[in-house]
């Protein structure tokens, strides 16, 4: 976790403490902090004798995630088949648990629980292994465990560049840019008070995506179509928008 008040640094220091966790924190600029939170003290330090499966358990992730992770995206990130595996294992299941949202995890939103990529997302394991966090959050503070939740729950649009085939699975997936609505989903609508644009674009990237999100805070409600999405405020048409449904403008609902 990266760019973190002192605040959230003593929060997460009293939650590791408690569970037995090993913390590493260092001070960035601006007075902000990047926090790494391990369940064994050698992945803190930079052991190298420590595997990728042994990293990912000392983080608590599940094995079936880290054995996926690699079939997608491969255990050195450098693998660059099967993007398209990747869009419709993200778009296929009708039910995704919030607690598994792992869009907003970026290093300025702190509104995440997951911060590993699931098997998938109804994944028990990762589940389990994310409430246990989200009660140590709101254990030490219900008001930020509750913007956590209502966050995550926020219906979502994703855009990814298809056409960049170049890179690996790994940096194309989080090359992405992500409009998170302060509303809900009524049908093929999404009704909202607010927008906010999150893009997690790398240093590197083939073709960052440039999307403008002007038209978005000009209207209040999204209207989805096959091809095309309409921006109205109230009744009144606004902006269509050209979309390719199969990687532009992807709906995300975590309930």
């Amino acid at each position: 976790m990266d760019q973190l008040e002192a605040q959230d640094v003593a929060i997460l220091k009293a939650i590791a403490k408690k569970n037995g966790w090993f913390l590493s924190e260092k001070k960035r600029e601006q007075n902000k902090y990047a926090v790494t939170i391990a369940r064994i003290p050698g992945h803190l330090s930079g052991n190298r004798n420590i595997n990728s499966l042994e990293s990912a358990r000392s983080f608590g992730y599940p094995e079936c995630c880290f054995n996926s992770f690699c079939e997608l995206f491969g255990e050195n990130y450098k693998k660059k088949a099967n993007k398209q595996a990747i869009l419709e294992k993200l778009i296929a299941p009708k039910k995704k648990w919030y607690l598994l949202n792992d869009f907003l995890y970026s290093w300025f939103w702190g509104y995440s629980l997951s911060f590993h990529h699931p098997c998938e997302y109804g994944c028990k394991e990762s589940v389990r292994t994310n409430m246990k966090i989200l009660l140590a959050v709101k254990k030490e503070s219900p008001t930020y465990a509750h913007e956590i939740i209502k966050h995550l729950k926020m219906p979502m649009l994703v855009w990814f560049d298809k056409t960049d085939t170049g890179t690996s699975n790994y940096y194309w997936f989080r090359n992405r840019t992500t409009l998170i609505f302060d509303g809900s989903l009524i049908g093929a609508q999404i009704h909202y008070s607010d927008v906010a644009r999150l893009s997690t674009v790398f240093q590197g990237a083939q073709n960052p995506i440039h999307l403008k999100i002007e038209p978005f805070k000009m209207g209040n409600i999204c209207e989805l179509r096959d091809n095309e999405l309409l921006i109205f405020r109230n009744s009144k048409h606004l902006f269509s928008l050209v979309r390719n449904k199969e990687h532009e403008g992807i709906p995300l609902i975590f309930s």
